[in-house]
């Protein structure tokens, strides 16, 4: 995703492109999204600004396992 947004650098709309991204990506391959928490917006948006790939990769990887925990238990 930091790759994207240094590709494309609007002023406007590159954050919901690259959410859209990561969503398409997350249902084709997991079945349901990443779902960034309310609380992990700060540290998440603090992970883009620095372009901060590996935190990004885990962060979204805790989302996945969460997300899918969270399915499990319906």
């Amino acid at each position: 995703m930091p790759q994207f947004e240094r590709t494309h650098p609007f002023s406007d709309g590159n954050g919901r492109t690259g959410r859209a991204i990561i969503a398409y990506q997350t249902i084709r391959r997991f079945g349901f999204p990443a779902i960034i928490q309310v609380a992990q917006r700060p540290a998440y948006l603090a992970m883009l600004d620095a372009q901060d790939t590996p935190a990004l990769t885990r962060l979204l990887a805790i989302s996945l396992a969460d997300e899918a925990g969270r399915r499990a238990a319906m």
